[in-house]
């Protein structure tokens, strides 16, 4: 029985469509698609339009706007050694090798599959439109305090934004690229957190009503298995994107901690040098902003866990009182119970650094520690200074 219902009341997707043009989410994401091609990241699967020609242009521009800007702002800023620019330039130009030669299959079915789930719980096109919208309102923000932090950097790197303009433009075209990178990953946990967030209220409501009769158990029963068919096509969709959130998310984390440092180091460098207080503020903020968003990640899926635990006690109260009074119900309660508990709503980076609250938490006492020991001897940076 519970198996025709599965059938008559779940759309489950047996093969992958070819043709992934067809997914709906791509025509409200047309605007990030095409400045991400000008950042020289495919975001966008190229491959849809099975053109050589199309794919041997973006690729020699994406990988001479990388190396190229990247060089040109390296040869140019003075004191190597301490600055961040290493990373970045390296962040960036792995970023775009990893874009050019990754499937973009995985992405679209993503997406594909976020639509079987709107489907089932009943979401239209506006909310992609306002997905759309807080994109373009995260790429406008990146690219003001980007502006903010190039003039500061112009003076602290040694950089003379009078006498290399192309330098300037350079520099802040590559950190609007890093920070532009971000975007898509904090999306993709922004719509999972929502879509979980759906389905706790839809569980929820099924038990708002206390008369219990025929009919009601009947489309109580009907729902709760929906819920659940719900509930697993969310952890297998998590399970779809991680292949492409994975490489990046990892060179994410493994490249801030160096930008920050060092960031930190310049700071004590550039405050010894008498550096007016208005570029120490500047790169402070930006250290603290290379900190917070490669954790938001994790900050987001904690929330979509905190969701699946209230479910999960919601149901739990439930099935407590329908053993009580026996309620025929509670087979399926019990179901989506164990279902939940032998798949939790986690994610783990490469099978091994959980994301959760506990990434950022790292993150700040790993620089706290370093920090400390900087300050302890910074008497020997006065040569530096």
């Amino acid at each position: 029985m519970t198996d025709q219902v599965r059938k008559i009341f779940t759309k489950r997707a047996t093969v992958w469509p070819h043709d992934y043009r067809t997914v709906r989410a791509y025509k409200y994401f047309r605007s990030s698609y095409l400045i991400s091609a000008i950042l020289g990241y495919n975001f966008f699967p190229f491959t849809i339009f099975k053109s050589r020609f199309v794919i041997i242009i973006f690729t020699i521009y994406a990988l001479s706007v990388s190396i190229g800007f990247s060089y040109l702002v390296l040869s140019y800023v003075k004191y190597l050694d301490r600055s961040p620019y290493v990373y970045i330039a390296a962040e960036y130009i792995t970023t775009v090798i990893l874009l050019l030669f990754m499937n973009a299959d995985n992405r679209a079915q993503f997406l594909r599959s976020l639509e079987f789930i709107d489907d089932k719980l009943h979401v239209d096109g506006s909310y992609y439109y306002r997905i759309q919208k807080i994109t373009q309102v995260f790429v406008i923000i990146v690219i003001l305090m980007r502006f903010f932090y190039s003039m500061a950097v112009c003076f602290s790197f040694r950089l003379n934004c009078d006498e290399s303009p192309i330098i300037v433009f350079t520099s802040g075209f590559i950190l609007i690229a890093v920070d532009a990178n971000q975007i898509p990953r904090l999306i993709t946990f922004f719509m999972i957190k929502f879509r979980v967030s759906l389905l706790r209220n839809k569980v929820e409501n099924l038990f708002q009503n206390i008369g219990i009769s025929v009919i009601d158990t009947k489309d109580k029963r009907k729902s709760l298995l929906l819920c659940q068919d719900i509930y697993e096509d969310i952890i297998d969709s998590v399970n779809i994107i991680s292949n492409q959130v994975d490489p990046f998310f990892l060179l994410s984390l493994v490249c801030s901690f160096p930008k920050i440092m060092l960031l930190l180091y310049n700071i004590i460098v550039l405050q010894k040098r008498g550096v007016p207080i208005i570029h120490l503020v500047a790169l402070g903020l930006e250290a603290m902003q290379w900190a917070l968003i490669p954790c938001l990640p994790g900050i987001l899926f904690e929330m979509t866990r905190a969701h699946v635990d209230k479910m999960k006690l919601f149901l739990l109260k439930h099935y407590k009182d329908s053993t009580r009074n026996n309620y025929p119900i509670k087979a399926e309660i019990k179901e989506f119970l164990d279902y939940i508990e032998i798949r939790p709503c986690r994610y783990l980076l490469y099978r091994f650094i959980p994301v959760d609250l506990s990434l950022p938490v790292c993150l700040f006492h790993l620089c706290t520690t370093y920090l400390i020991v900087m300050i302890q001897f910074s008497h020997l940076f006065d040569d530096a200074a």
